[in-house]
């Protein structure tokens, strides 16, 4: 597969369109649940010597409380990113109780505020221009996905995801429904600010 040595992605010569979509509510149950679930797997994969418990992964809870319950998990500090590591974190060590004691004692925000603002160098930007390269080709496919692309981008076999694509059918043209919405929209918002008497003409969909 092409490797991108440089962080530009090559871009047609026609009009893009840039979708910046976020939504900084709470953590839903269910992205929850899949949080403490990745926790759980991921302690799974930590060995477990000399037959300490039968639990999978029970060498790391081991390894945990021989540290003093010493381990920080770090994250921004929006509240649905938080949620996210308390609940990663819960699965982690095996633990009963609501999120919020985790959050509390386990999940730290101190100078991570400017992480996500650090453009990636080296082996990191050409992973990071590769996904984007990948990404590229994939929206922009004119077919509807099949079954092989169900196992090619969802391999672990998620349903949200699975579901999601579904929907989609075919990326190509949603992108294009999607720009004839935000073109829509932005028409009538220009409407209405030249005319505010017609507000309750309009109807954003």
């Amino acid at each position: 597969e092409q490797i991108i040595e440089e962080y530009e992605i090559p871009q047609a010569n026609e009009q893009n369109l840039l979708l910046i979509l976020k939504w900084g509510g709470e953590l839903t149950m269910a992205g929850r649940a899949q949080s403490e679930c990745m926790g759980d797997a991921f302690r799974s994969i930590y060995p477990n010597k000399n037959d300490y418990a039968a639990l999978p992964g029970s060498g790391f809870i081991r390894l945990h409380s021989t540290y003093r319950h010493d381990l920080k998990i770090y994250a921004s500090d929006e509240g649905r990113v938080q949620t996210t590591a308390a609940a990663f974190a819960k699965g982690l060590l095996s633990l009963d109780g609501e999120i919020a004691p985790i959050l509390y004692h386990l999940v730290r925000s101190h100078k991570t505020d400017k992480l996500l603002d650090q453009a990636p160098s080296g082996a990191g930007k050409r992973i990071m221009a590769n996904v984007k390269l990948r990404l590229h080709k994939m929206i922009h496919t004119q077919e509807e996905f099949t079954e092989d692309d169900y196992k090619k981008y969802a391999p672990t076999g998620c349903t949200s995801l699975i579901e999601s694509m579904k929907i989609i059918k075919n990326p190509y043209k949603k992108c294009c429904e999607v720009w004839e919405i935000v073109k829509n929209i932005t028409r009538q918002i220009k409407a209405i600010s030249d005319n505010p008497e017609l507000v309750s003409e309009y109807n954003p969909l």
